[in-house]
């Protein structure tokens, strides 16, 4: 618990911005330790300020051990400050594989 926790109604509220104006904000990591902790920061951060809108975590390149993990954590210690915190996984394109197109249609 966090002394700016939010109740159900107060996070429902900040689901949009100001006239209802939709708000993602969408930042990515690698699964190094240092960029989940950082993660974690943006998160409280988020929660602190009552960030407006949805809050999205891209996460790449991880091993599917990684994943797990990463996801179970969320589960546990990201999703029950917002229902609208959310986590996205996706495979390394840091270094492609000449097909582009593969690429591309991940998204």
């Amino acid at each position: 618990k966090h002394q700016w926790d939010l109740t159900p109604l107060e996070d429902l509220a900040l689901r949009t911005g100001p006239n209802d104006t939709p708000i993602h904000m969408v930042f990515s990591t690698d699964c190094s330790p240092y960029q989940h902790w950082q993660s974690y920061q943006f998160f409280l951060s988020a929660l602190r300020v009552n960030q407006p809108g949805r809050v999205t975590q891209i996460v790449s390149g991880c091993t599917n051990a990684e994943e797990q993990s990463i996801k179970d954590w969320h589960a546990k210690h990201i999703s029950p400050l917002s229902f609208r915190f959310g986590l996205h996984l996706t495979p390394d394109f840091s270094h492609p594989s000449g097909n582009s197109t593969v690429t591309y249609e991940f998204f």
